[in-house]
């Protein structure tokens, strides 16, 4: 079976983020005031052909823990697109998955 899932790559919290920081100092400039704690990462898109829901997650999550993000200075979460293979599904559809990776921005630390 087919399964597509989303990996999202930030920096860790506390460590500086130039290209978020240069984002939102340009928003007041553009008309947008009241803006804050913009962050910028990574968006990767990716299709698995494994059945067994269980071992296409934890190859997802090995992916993106070895592959995708630099677990020193970045965190990582991960999101199925509903429906699986589905082709209609987009970005804002996923289900989010918890396990090792960790989860949105503002969590703390690794979700258990």
């Amino acid at each position: 079976m087919t399964r597509r899932y989303q990996v999202f790559v930030h920096l860790k919290e506390g460590l500086a983020d130039p290209q978020g920081k240069t984002i939102q100092e340009a928003l007041p400039t553009l008309g947008y005031e009241g803006v804050s704690g913009v962050r910028v990462g990574k968006h990767i898109e990716l299709t698995v052909e494994i059945d067994d829901p269980a071992k296409a997650r934890a190859a997802v999550e090995e992916i993106a823990g070895r592959v995708l993000s630099n677990p020193v200075i970045e965190v990582f979460w991960i999101a199925e697109y509903a429906g699986g293979s589905g082709g209609s599904s987009s970005p804002g559809e996923g289900e989010a998955l918890s396990g090792k990776a960790s989860g949105p921005p503002g969590g703390e630390g690794e979700a258990e």
